[in-house]
């Protein structure tokens, strides 16, 4: 099997930069429709299959990612998604990623203005945001949006912001399997003991659909 072309070879076959190979290859940016035709003709040629790792490569281009989020234990909910950012680092470690974590408290309203500051100011490529303060949140996307700097929210959405992509648990779909859980237990739950223990009452769902839950003493 031939080994495919490398993003500088295109570019080199083609006539134009590789910054030009890139943009057409991601169908982003304006590009003559000569240097377009130029590198779709290298391309068929050559059987190209697009590859977002081997372009990363090809350009010798590193990327500064910027993480600002909550400071976290092992089995927290802020600390799962870190792990998660980690293991996509993993995942891509062929594209060179240079990824800071900015950790903040996120009792302390204090901390959490100092570390999105900092962000804000920062050389970041892009920036993914752990949001849990709305004011400070929605200060630092601003400037990070005058900056033309993108931005992610992952965990929880923020109003009067704008980022590329959200990625958050559907909040009503676990309120509604949390109830429907709640509906069908008929035992103590085991955190609770002596004259606080509770037994929860089983009901049936109403003609609507919802469902009412509730306790007995």
């Amino acid at each position: 099997m031939p080994k495919q072309l490398t993003i500088s070879e295109i570019a080199r076959l083609a006539g134009v930069s590789a910054g030009t190979v890139d943009r057409i290859l991601h169908n982003r940016g304006k590009v003559s429709e000569s240097a377009r035709n130029a590198v779709g003709k290298i391309l068929a040629e050559s059987g190209y299959r697009n590859n977002i790792h081997s372009s990363a490569i090809g350009l010798r281009k590193g990327f500064r990612l910027a993480v600002a989020m909550p400071d976290s234990s092992r089995g927290e909910y802020w600390f799962s998604i870190r792990e998660g950012i980690n293991h996509a680092l993993e995942e891509f470690s062929d594209i060179r990623i240079d990824c800071s974590f900015s950790l903040y408290n996120r009792n302390d309203i204090h901390s959490c203005r100092e570390v999105f500051g900092q962000v804000s100011v920062s050389d970041a490529d892009a920036v993914i945001i752990c949001a849990t303060n709305r004011e400070e949140t929605v200060g630092m996307c601003r400037c990070l949006g005058n900056r033309n700097i993108p931005y992610f929210m992952a965990g929880t959405e923020i109003p009067d912001t704008d980022p590329v992509a959200s990625f958050s648990a559907d909040q009503e779909a676990s309120g509604r399997l949390a109830a429907r859980l709640l509906s069908t237990l008929g035992t103590t739950p085991p955190h609770t003991s002596g004259k606080c223990k509770r037994k929860l009452r089983r009901h049936t769902p109403a003609a609507d659909g919802s469902l009412q839950y509730g306790h007995i003493r």
